[in-house]
């Protein structure tokens, strides 16, 4: 164990309970996969003698995995404990050992909502319920697991009349849930970890036009209404860049879009725009080091980029990055502290290329693609959420190998 770092391990039915050490010294690695828009896992890998109890256990199952088998982990380190997964069991594999007297236990799981994706209760009713209501009675039977919902209902609640719809569930909990998210727009963090902003449907329109201040602990009717998009053309959502330094707000149409940002640490203060919206004019900005990098088809529909300062942002003081090619899309721009990546799209394929910074911001060196080993395949970012990193997660899928998350140092 490294010096400073604790690894606590709990398992159990329902509730874990710490295991005892003669099972930690059995343990050989440990593997917990993060993702923030999907299911998270773990795999655990003991290796034990073939008289251990575990062994029986299992065979009571029949091969089978238990029901609920929970499992927490735990990493203290310099007396800070971090909780890295807490979950269910799966699947377990047991394999021959190294010696005729011991063998490999495997363990592999997921998150907690691998339990809420279990049974499907399609077609059970809610009359008068509304959707905030229907997800905390569906969160409410997992209160035993320690699950507690954060709802913030919509500043309009659709209650749908009974004399004219009775919503009904439809597949499992999880399912279901996360159809009713699919309704709700951006919910985005500020940097104090108490306020955050969220947009709204309009209820005629199908469409975010509406964008609020939340403060966690307050009244809901004492949230701030601090962007209104009147152009029934135009769809609005907030994110926040992945240095972290500004939220950034954006009200787009399907061929024009503007901008405009705030620092994450002052979530009352007042909103600057980049640039306004020009017809048939796109652009998306994201921060590094004082400048905004945009993404821009000012000059060609093929997109350019420029950079601008964050006290000057407008058009008049844009510098031009990387000019347009005719024969090449650029498709997005992902923007990390060392490095960008470009995601490009010529000869019919998507290509990902890499670029270094230099000290003023500018891209210098060789700019390789990331290689592909088919001819035709289809590859795109993946979820890449730190700023400070060597890494480039991207997905990547072809006729002849299935889809995989994939990653270039």
């Amino acid at each position: 164990m490294l010096k400073g770092v604790h690894l606590t391990l709990m398992i159990g039915p329902l509730v874990p309970l710490p295991v005892p050490q003669a099972v930690l010294d059995a343990l050989t690695s440990v593997t917990v996969t993060t993702d923030d828009s999907g299911k998270s896992g773990f795999q655990l890998s003991f290796t034990l003698s073939n008289r251990s109890p575990l062994h029986t256990l299992f065979l009571l199952t029949g091969g089978s995995p238990l029901p609920i088998l929970r499992v927490i982990i735990v990493v203290t380190l310099n007396g800070t404990p971090n909780v890295l997964m807490d979950g269910s069991v799966t699947n377990h594999q047991i394999a021959p050992g190294a010696d005729a007297g011991h063998s490999t236990l495997t363990l592999t799981g997921e998150d907690l909502t691998v339990l809420m994706d279990k049974i499907d209760f399609s077609g059970f009713p809610y009359p008068a319920v509304p959707a905030e209501g229907r997800v905390a009675l569906l969160l409410l039977k997992y209160a035993f697991l320690g699950i507690v919902p954060l709802i913030i209902p919509s500043v309009l609640v659709d209650v749908v009349i009974p004399t004219n719809q009775i919503p009904r569930h439809k597949g499992t909990d999880l399912k279901y849930i996360k159809h009713l998210a699919q309704r709700v727009g951006s919910v985005v963090w500020t940097a104090d970890n108490r306020t955050l902003f969220y947009s709204v449907e309009d209820e005629e329109t199908k469409r975010q036009f509406q964008v609020f201040r939340h403060v966690v602990g307050r009244p809901q009717d004492e949230d701030v209404l601090v962007y209104e998009e009147a152009d029934e053309r135009f769809n609005v959502g907030i994110g926040r860049t992945r240095d972290k330094k500004y939220m950034v707000l954006e009200s787009a149409s399907h061929t024009t879009g503007e901008e405009q940002f705030l620092p994450a640490d002052q979530p009352e203060g007042p909103w600057t725009l980049i640039e306004p919206r020009r017809e048939n004019i796109e652009y998306s900005a994201d921060h590094r080091d004082g400048l905004w990098y945009i993404r821009v088809n000012d000059t060609a529909r093929t997109f350019r980029i420029v950079t601008t300062p964050v006290d000057n942002p407008g058009r008049a003081h844009w510098r031009e990055l990387m000019a347009h090619r005719d024969d090449v899309m650029l498709e997005d721009l992902e923007l990390f502290q060392s490095f960008a990546v470009l995601e490009e799209r010529f000869d019919g394929l998507p290509h990902l290329r890499i670029l270094n910074f230099d000290a003023q911001g500018s891209f210098a060196g060789p700019s390789p693609q990331i290689a592909f080993p088919e001819p035709t395949y289809s590859a795109h970012p993946h979820v890449n959420r730190e700023f400070v990193t060597g890494t480039f997660r991207y997905g990547y899928t072809s006729l002849v190998s299935p889809t995989s998350n994939r990653r270039n140092q």
